[in-house]
C-alpha cells in the first residue's frame, strides 16, 4: 500500500510505488512517445522535480504529450533522449515499407524483432497498408505477432482510449476501430501467437512479416527465426528500435546471407530539441539534470 502521505494523480490505475515518504504527491503526465507513457511530477511542500521519460511531439497513435505541469519546476530530470537526430522518421519509413515489399516479392520473409509495445502498433499499420497498396500475389501475406503477451497488448491498445491521440480516441466513440489490427485480426491476415513453437510451427505460411522479440537479438523467438531463415538471401531482417544498433547487436549473425537492415524509428525527443526551445522557453526549469 502506499504511504497515506502519498498522493498521485493523472493515471486511470495507480499502482503501489514503494519508499515514498514524507508527503510527497506524484504526478503523472502524458509524455506522447507510446500508449501509458508518462512524465513524472514529484511535488513536496517546498519543492517542484520533473523527470523527463521518452517523450515525443510527434503525432503518432498515442496522447499528445502534456507539458504545462512540467513547467517551472525546480529541478528537470532529463532522460531517454533520441539517438538518431539526423535522421528523417518519414524517409525511415519509407525504406521499411519498400524493403518489405521487396522481400515479399523475391518469396523471402521478413523478420522485425520489436518490443510487444510502443511503434509496434504503428508498424502492423505501415506494413500492412503497404501490402495492400502494393496489390498483387503478395496480398496473401500473412503477417505474425508472436510474444508471451501479443493478445494482451493488441487489447489494450484499443482499450485505453483516454491514452490514444484524439483522432483515435474519436475513432473509438463513434464507434470505429482505433487502430487497424483489430479487422487484420478478424480477416485472419494478422495472426497472434504466444511463441514460436507449438502451433505457429503447424500454421505459419511463407512469404510472411514476423514482428517478434526481442530487439537486442540475444533473448526471445527472434534469435530461432533468425537462425531458421539465415542462410536464404531472400529473407530480410529490418531493426527499427534506436536502441540496439544493428552494428551492436548483430556480430554473432554477420556470416548469415540474410540482408540485415537497420531503419531506426526515433520518436523521441533529442538534446538539441530540448535545449534550443522546450528548456529555456517552454520548461524552464531552475536546474536540468541530463542522465
Amino acid at each position: 500500500m502506499l504511504n497515506d502521505n502519498v498522493f498521485i494523480e493523472g493515471v486511470p490505475e495507480v499502482h503501489p510505488i514503494p519508499n515514498l515518504e514524507g508527503g510527497i504527491s506524484v504526478l503523472a503526465c502524458p509524455s506522447g512517445y507510446s500508449i501509458g507513457s508518462s512524465n513524472w511530477v514529484f511535488k513536496t511542500e517546498y519543492e517542484r522535480v520533473g523527470y523527463l521519460t521518452s517523450s515525443s511531439t510527434r503525432s503518432t497513435h498515442s496522447r499528445s504529450v502534456e507539458w504545462e505541469k512540467l513547467q517551472d519546476a525546480d529541478a528537470l530530470i532529463l532522460t531517454s533522449l533520441g539517438r538518431t537526430p539526423e535522421l528523417s522518421l518519414e524517409s525511415v519509413i519509407i525504406e521499411v515499407s519498400q524493403t518489405v515489399l521487396d522481400t515479399l516479392k523475391r518469396g523471402g520473409n521478413v523478420l522485425m524483432p520489436v518490443n510487444p509495445v510502443g511503434s509496434i502498433f504503428d508498424l502492423i499499420d505501415v506494413v500492412s497498408r503497404s501490402i495492400d497498396n502494393a496489390g498483387g500475389s503478395i496480398l496473401e501475406t500473412r503477417i505474425y505477432f508472436i510474444s508471451p503477451v501479443a493478445k494482451g497488448a493488441l487489447a489494450y491498445s484499443n482499450v485505453n482510449a483516454e491514452w490514444l491521440s484524439e483522432s483515435r480516441q474519436n475513432a473509438v466513440y463513434v464507434p470505429e476501430e482505433p487502430f487497424c489490427h483489430i479487422a487484420l485480426v478478424r480477416n485472419g491476415r494478422l495472426k497472434l501467437y504466444s511463441n514460436i513453437y507449438e502451433s505457429f510451427c503447424r500454421e505459419y505460411k511463407t512469404p510472411c512479416v514476423v514482428f517478434t522479440g526481442h530487439p537486442s537479438l540475444r533473448l526471445g523467438d527472434a534469435p530461432h527465426l533468425l537462425e531458421m531463415w539465415g542462410n536464404d538471401s531472400k529473407n530480410a531482417l529490418i531493426m527499427t528500435d534506436p536502441d540496439y544498433p544493428l552494428n551492436e547487436v548483430y556480430r554473432p549473425y554477420e556470416e548469415l546471407a540474410i540482408r540485415a537492415f537497420y531503419y531506426p524509428i526515433e520518436t523521441r525527443l533529442e538534446f538539441s530539441q530540448l535545449n534550443s526551445t522546450l528548456l529555456p522557453i517552454e520548461l524552464k526549469p531552475k536546474v536540468s539534470i541530463d542522465i
